[in-house]
């Protein structure tokens, strides 16, 4: 099935794009008075530090990295403006770049991947992101243009406090967690949607790359019309079709929300085809997860297709 690499576009204001953080709120339940604003600013404080964990440490970038993180963040922006939105300033320095051996034991550590399931070549902890450094250029440029999409991001941080006559308390409970990340919402509901969205922002962005002179030959070879996560993608578009007569304006809905923290796509999703939330909610971003969700919504051809991705491993 031919994928679609152009991004229409939602009415909205165009206004002049000045480069601000990459958007987020933070939500604090408990906590009143003063004690309510000392808190927000130490929340944003943290948020916003650099991961100091001791099993973090970084690689200086090569030139080729810093350019490919500078030319994502680029093209990020420029899809950002179609939609009326300002600009997000991602500096080089809030994307890590990590030996393998070490990224793989943070990851372990400290995001849960266990057994034998495939280990990610990247991660954001909001507002940074962590790669892998690996050999081959094209996935470089793979890994970088998914990462930062991952960092504009909507994203909504929720705490919860207690207050002991006017003053803070912290317990164990006492954490910050997130509640919305793009499409995602809590831990895993929503994420291999999200993890289409993101995809699919990535790869019009290196699109754009790629004609604007970019990427070489070589590289363009590899990297236009591929990408992960392409059965979450199948079901999404097959999603988009299904809801919308206006393919490109569907997609749009749901980048719009993924920037914004909206929930106009989802929430048209439950007005008319109620019964696809609950698959939808549960697909994540493994591939045999994606072939499941377009089986339970009756996605005959999306699962033939998957099943075909996961034999052969075409669409990488």
């Amino acid at each position: 099935m031919a994928r679609r690499n152009s991004i229409g576009r939602v009415d909205a204001l165009c206004r002049k794009a000045i480069p601000q953080e990459p958007p987020f709120d933070i939500r604090i339940h408990g906590a009143v008075g003063p004690a309510r604003g000392l808190l927000q600013k130490m929340l944003e404080a943290g948020i916003r530090a650099r991961p100091d964990d001791k099993n973090f440490s970084e690689l200086i970038k090569t030139g080729f990295e810093r350019r490919t993180i500078r030319e994502s963040v680029r093209w990020l922006n420029a899809i950002r403006r179609e939609y009326g939105l300002e600009a997000v300033d991602i500096p080089v320095q809030m994307v890590h770049v990590m030996d393998p051996a070490v990224f793989e034991t943070y990851m372990r550590r400290y995001r849960g991947v266990r057994g034998r399931k495939p280990m990610p070549a990247g991660t954001t902890r909001f507002p940074h992101a962590l790669m892998k450094r690996v050999a081959d250029g094209a996935e470089c440029v793979m890994n970088t243009t998914h990462e930062v999409v991952h960092l504009a991001a909507y994203t909504l941080f929720l705490f919860r406090a207690d207050m002991d006559i006017g003053h803070l308390r912290f317990t164990a409970d006492s954490r910050v967690d997130i509640r919305r990340s793009g499409l995602r919402v809590g831990d895993d509901g929503f994420l291999g949607l999200n993890e289409a969205i993101t995809e699919y922002i990535a790869r019009v962005i290196r699109q754009k790359m790629a004609e604007s002179g970019g990427l070489s030959d070589r590289l363009k070879k590899k990297v236009i019309g591929f990408g992960t996560y392409e059965p979450q993608i199948a079901v999404l578009e097959r999603v988009v079709r299904e809801l919308f007569e206006n393919q490109d304006y569907g997609m749009s809905i749901a980048i719009w929300d993924y920037f914004t923290g909206s929930n106009d796509f989802l929430l048209h999703i439950r007005r008319q085809r109620p019964e696809m939330i609950r698959p939808l909610r549960g697909m994540n971003g493994y591939e045999k997860s994606a072939l499941e969700t377009a089986k339970a919504l009756g996605f005959t051809e999306e699962a033939r297709e998957i099943r075909h991705m996961i034999k052969t491993g075409e669409y990488w």
